[in-house]
């Protein structure tokens, strides 16, 4: 994220805003761009969060796959 994105929210706080506006009510979108930087771990963790949070919340309304596009 740092690479591609460097002035974007860390995966960090994108992961708190979230849970903070699902407790809140506020539903929301998840998504993940592949085929760039990342590697086989990095598509894993942000899976795996992403996961977690819904386990946790109930709040993610899809899950948005693409592709990178250079």
């Amino acid at each position: 994220r740092d690479v591609i994105a460097p002035k974007k929210l860390s995966s960090d706080r994108w992961i708190e805003v979230h849970r903070m506006a699902h407790l809140c009510g506020i539903k929301s979108t998840a998504t993940m761009m592949f085929g760039s930087v990342d590697n086989e771990e990095d598509v894993i963790e942000h899976l795996q969060r992403v996961r977690d949070l819904q386990d946790e919340t109930g709040g993610f309304r899809a899950f948005i796959l693409w592709s990178f596009q250079p």
